[in-house]
């Protein structure tokens, strides 16, 4: 059973980028690549952001990277994320997180960052090389296609989700 399945899923409010710097690249992190780097995988960070005092709600910053041979991250792309909660008629006998896996998660990430229509791509490859482009890294949407593709749960999100 997924979060979807288990209560309501809402897109990132636009009151959550404002307020996570998180949910956005840093200075360092958007800056772009001076040298040329090969991109050597793609990936997408899953990161706490807000608990509600009843744990009815939990929501989730995203971001996406390119993965550069020399071991640097170029953030493509922040302010992404997710809400998950109980329903308003869905008795909470315990918190909302209660239901997750690193699978479930996985697969709520993957739900963010892939495109809404489906034109047969699994990714938006050009999109994705168009960003890296965009911050000095030179790759085509078929360089992308042939890297691996990682989704990362950050420790706090992992700590939710252990046992008390």
């Amino acid at each position: 059973m997924t979060s979807r399945d288990s209560g309501q899923w809402s897109p990132l409010p636009p009151e959550f980028v404002e307020s996570h710097p998180a949910a956005t690249p840093t200075q360092e992190e958007a800056a772009t690549v001076d040298e040329p780097a090969e991109v050597v995988g793609l990936g997408a960070v899953c990161d706490l952001h807000r608990v509600s005092a009843d744990g009815r709600t939990v929501s989730f910053s995203v971001s996406e990277f390119a993965l550069v041979k020399d071991g640097r991250r170029v953030v493509l792309r922040g302010a992404l994320g997710f809400t998950t909660a109980w329903g308003s008629g869905v008795p909470a006998t315990s918190p909302v997180w209660s239901s997750f896996t690193v699978q479930s998660l996985t697969q709520e990430v993957l739900a963010v960052v892939l495109p809404d229509d489906d034109d047969g791509e699994d990714h938006p490859w050009e999109w994705l090389a168009e960003l890296a482009r965009d911050r000095g890294i030179v790759v085509t949407a078929d360089d992308l296609r042939g890297v691996p593709y990682e989704v990362e749960l950050t420790d706090r999100v992992l700590a939710l989700m252990a046992p008390a």
